[in-house]
């Protein structure tokens, strides 16, 4: 079996974790190549096979393939990783949310309360505002009836035809 650099040609350094993924990969592909020798021949590939493989996976499309598998790989997994927090995060929110709110509005009861107590107000304001209504009405007719019946007129000697009549009721 020749010696295979691939790993310095898919890793440019100890932070590349898109050639690292993307060695992984190439791993996963020669086990598969293995396997599929094994299965086929019932034995481990030889030279032959071996100089094959290397061949067709040191090819610049084959490295090209490995980097944007890894690169598709690890994007998933970063929008995958995003997408839960961003889930976790919404429903954290929205459990604060509900909370401040429950914390802001009154209890049910105390709502109801405050309901009764508020239509108790306005209809004692509606009744007062009534009976108060009813005597001052009662009142002016009153005074109208004691004017009707024993009207007082006022005269001034100095009146012309165009000056108001003034009619007052009689004080009893």
């Amino acid at each position: 079996m020749d010696i295979n650099f691939i790993y310095s040609k898919l890793v440019r350094d100890d932070d590349d974790i898109i050639g690292m993924v993307a060695y992984g990969i190439y791993k996963k592909h020669k086990i598969e190549f293995i396997e599929s020798v094994k299965q086929a021949h019932n034995r481990e590939p030889n030279d032959e096979e071996w100089h094959a493989f290397a061949i067709s996976t040191n090819t610049d499309s084959q490295l090209n393939k490995y980097v944007s598998q890894a690169e598709n790989m690890l994007a998933t997994f970063v929008m995958d990783s995003a997408g839960e927090q961003i889930k976790d995060s919404e429903r954290k929110m929205l459990e604060q949310y509900r909370d401040n709110i429950k914390a802001v509005l009154p209890s049910n009861w105390k709502t109801v309360g405050l309901s009764v107590l508020g239509s108790f107000i306005f209809s004692a304001v509606i009744t007062i505002a009534l009976i108060l209504g009813a005597f001052s009405e009662k009142d002016k007719a009153d005074m109208v009836d004691r004017i009707v019946k024993d009207p007082v007129v006022v005269t001034d000697t100095n009146m012309q035809p165009s000056d108001t009549l003034h009619v007052v009721g009689n004080k009893d």
